[in-house]
């Protein structure tokens, strides 16, 4: 059936033609988008150059995996790393160690028979001293529905599948992470489920240290397993040490099945992990590997670390400190109060809630803080006092 056009409407498309849109009908775009009559593709198209690391800001001494991802099958990579070692590359994803502290330039030139592409990011890597993560107890459930969890960060060298937000079964309702190993056909390959910066020494002295969470995990096939490994690292991810490793039987929580994997509330298992040698450690990070082999579906959920400060509400003991800190929630200002007679000098730091330092005070036994500039919302507050710790969660309120 042919179809009507109302002449009106003929003659305003062709006045826009004629007008304000003459560059659709141009010879050169006629050309550039291969509509002219005579156009001929070239053989290979032009390279673009492009690349991405999931860690631009490391600790000194860091190492830094970078990811190709040109356009238009490059078949040379010529990369340029000052501050970096190695200073160049000719590999296509090269990881680079950092060991000068400042902020970092890359250059990638990429190429192949059509000619080459230059992609130059200033400032790229930042390079810092190790700081003092995130004051426990921490936890991540991940019902917020915020994934990857506020300071935490997903690492998929292969940008496929990977950890991701899960509704349809959890621990604790409503959501876990989820993995979907059945769909994910590069076997071997690691992602990472990495969470922030965290100050171990901030726990109880006086209590176990110990990580906790859920998982569940079925097989597509008895001759197939998943592998999850849990790793803690001293030295802002350098190096990272096993903690847990769970693969085969060990890691089975439901039957054998070749159809998406859905726990049932009886098929989540709970593990524990203890953490009492890495206690001294301000500045740790530990992360969850999925090392993918066919199998099915692998949930987490409720991850948490216990062993938090030794707050006024607890029990002094030998570290403790008899304090105060009101009001709480806060506006522009919050009292630190000592009890008992307590009147030594106070350290006393602010962080945010992924564990950065915001401020540094000097302060005495009875002190009126000033949180003016600092940003709304869960703040952390250690106080150090004659070789004894406490700490504070802290709502700032506008």
């Amino acid at each position: 059936m042919q179809k009507y056009v109302h002449p009106g409407q003929k003659d305003r498309i062709t006045a826009t033609l004629d007008t304000v849109r003459t560059l659709i009908w141009s010879p050169d775009n006629l050309v550039a988008t291969g509509c002219d009559s005579a156009y001929v593709a070239p053989p290979v198209c032009p390279v673009s150059a492009d690349f991405v690391t999931l860690t631009p800001q490391v600790c000194l001494g860091g190492k830094v995996y970078f990811i190709d991802r040109s356009l238009n099958a490059a078949t040379s990579w010529q990369w340029f790393f000052p501050g970096g070692t190695p200073a160049s590359s000719v590999f296509q994803n090269p990881t680079v160690t950092y060991d000068s502290l400042g902020t970092f330039s890359v250059t990638l030139i990429a190429a192949n028979s059509n000619g080459s592409d230059t992609l130059f990011l200033e400032n790229y890597i930042n390079v810092t001293e190790p700081g003092i993560g995130q004051l426990l107890p921490f936890s991540a459930n991940f019902d917020d529905g915020i994934f990857p969890p506020t300071g935490a960060e997903i690492y998929n060298p292969d940008l496929g599948i990977t950890w991701e937000l899960d509704s349809a079964a959890a621990h604790s309702a409503p959501y876990s992470a989820r993995i979907d190993n059945l769909v994910n056909t590069n076997y071997g390959t690691r992602d990472e489920t990495v969470l922030p910066f965290l100050d171990l020494s901030t726990s109880n002295p006086d209590s176990a240290l110990l990580l906790t969470f859920w998982w569940a995990y079925a097989r597509s096939d008895p001759n197939y397993s998943d592998e999850l490994i849990v790793q803690i690292s001293k030295d802002c991810g350098v190096n990272y040490t096993n903690i847990l490793t769970l693969s085969g039987n060990a890691l089975v929580t439901g039957p054998t099945q070749t159809t998406p994997f859905i726990p049932t509330t009886a098929q989540w298992k709970k593990v524990t992990v203890n953490l009492f040698q890495y206690k001294t450690e301000q500045y740790v990070k530990i992360r969850f590997v999925n090392v993918t082999d066919g199998g099915n579906r692998l949930y987490l959920d409720d991850i948490q670390i216990n062993g938090g400060l030794v707050t006024a509400t607890d029990e002094p003991g030998q570290y403790g400190l008899p304090l105060r800190l009101f009001p709480n929630p806060a506006f522009d200002r919050v009292q630190v109060r000592a009890n008992g007679g307590w009147n030594e000098p106070m350290h006393i730091r602010i962080f945010d809630s992924v564990g950065r330092l915001l401020r540094d005070y000097g302060a005495d036994a009875a002190s009126t803080l000033d949180l003016a500039g600092l940003p709304n919302g869960l703040l952390f507050v250690k106080i150090e006092s004659a070789g004894r710790i406490a700490g504070f969660r802290l709502m700032k309120e506008k």
